[in-house]
């Protein structure tokens, strides 16, 4: 399916990838879902959210976000899984020279 993939980790359980930014479906704010696996029979699912004026601006002036039929209709205070998942869910962003860099910072307690 369209941008799946999967990373593993270095030895300090540090990921990191490239992507695009991620567009949005009707119902949803602007997310990426991850999931962690910790062995062969343990998981963990979230989502990473992003900034609202980003999305917005983004979506309104870059290519081919902006031209997109229809708006996007669900922020971050509007998505109830954004909502629960709190401000500690969405990436703490930095804007780089033709890009953003993101981080979130995800502990998991085994066992």
């Amino acid at each position: 399916t369209f941008l799946r993939g999967w990373q593993k980790t270095d030895e300090r359980g540090i990921v990191s990838f490239a992507t695009i930014y991620p567009g949005w479906y009707r119902g949803r704010t602007t997310h990426i879902h991850f999931k962690i696996f910790l062995d062969d029979s343990s998981t963990m699912t979230g989502q990473l959210f992003f900034p609202d004026a980003l999305s917005d601006q983004i979506f309104a002036t870059v290519p081919p976000y902006a031209e997109r039929a229809g708006k996007r209709d669900t922020s971050n205070a509007r998505d109830g899984i954004a909502r629960r998942a709190g401000p500690l869910a969405q990436a703490a962003l930095r804007e780089a020279a033709d890009a953003y860099q993101a981080l979130l910072v995800v502990a998991v307690k085994s066992g």
